[in-house]
């Protein structure tokens, strides 16, 4: 069995014009145009580092360019909604907003 602390999982904070990764874990955040390129860039890095999950905030539309990428890779993405995200930081103790 697995222990899920093995999976490499990366969450992207996006908006209008970038994408802010960082793995599980990592202190380090990677910033990435929110664009074509950007997206592909992105998507090389997820593949190279072989990552198990990639977690994304629905965004108003803004995550669609980075969603399809990783889909078509056939990256696992998990779209979720920033509402249920925020309740479960606060559920957790965690009282301010920290993108980064």
């Amino acid at each position: 069995m697995t222990n899920n602390m093995d999976k490499k999982v990366v969450g992207i904070d996006v908006s209008k014009t970038k994408l802010d990764s960082n793995l599980r874990g990592e202190t380090k955040v990677s910033r990435w145009e929110n664009d074509s390129l950007g997206c592909r860039q992105l998507g090389d890095n997820l593949e190279k580092e072989k990552v198990t999950l990639v977690v994304i905030e629905a965004s108003g539309g803004y995550e669609r360019k980075i969603h399809a990428e990783l889909i078509q890779r056939g990256i696992p993405v998990a779209r979720v909604n920033p509402t249920r995200v925020r309740n479960f930081a606060k559920a957790a103790g965690q009282q301010a907003k920290t993108d980064k």
